[in-house]
């Protein structure tokens, strides 16, 4: 068996926001046999995973996939590899920051208390 990396792309879809367009892109490990039986494998789990909900405001959002993107073998695991990249424009910067700071944070936090419970 051999391991793929999948990029599927799903619409996000808001009734209040028509005129307004978002796309969440993600990364999936898919194991297979082989590219072909990988692509199944991620349209599969894209179908699948399409997903509705409604919004603290009683507003419906779907999720509705698209199609999977990019697929690539994942022959050799590298310590260090680039994933994935995303370029991202932000008119506060600031608050960005603050925003993975805080995450990182609460990551940290995740990380001491498993260690602490294994101790």
């Amino acid at each position: 068996m051999n391991w793929y990396l999948a990029k599927l792309v799903y619409r996000i879809e808001r009734r209040a926001e028509e005129n307004r367009t978002q796309f969440d892109e993600q990364l999936r490990l898919v194991q297979a046999q082989d590219a072909e039986s990988a692509l199944y494998r991620a349209e599969a789990i894209g179908k699948q995973e399409e997903d509705c909900m409604e919004e603290v405001k009683q507003e419906e959002i779907r999720w509705r996939f698209i199609n999977v993107a990019e697929m690539y073998r994942i022959s050799e695991w590298l310590d260090g590899a680039e994933l994935y990249s995303q370029i991202r424009d932000s008119d506060h910067p600031d608050h960005y920051i603050a925003t993975i700071d805080r995450k990182a944070a609460q990551l940290r936090e995740r990380t001491i208390s498993q260690l602490l419970k294994l101790l």
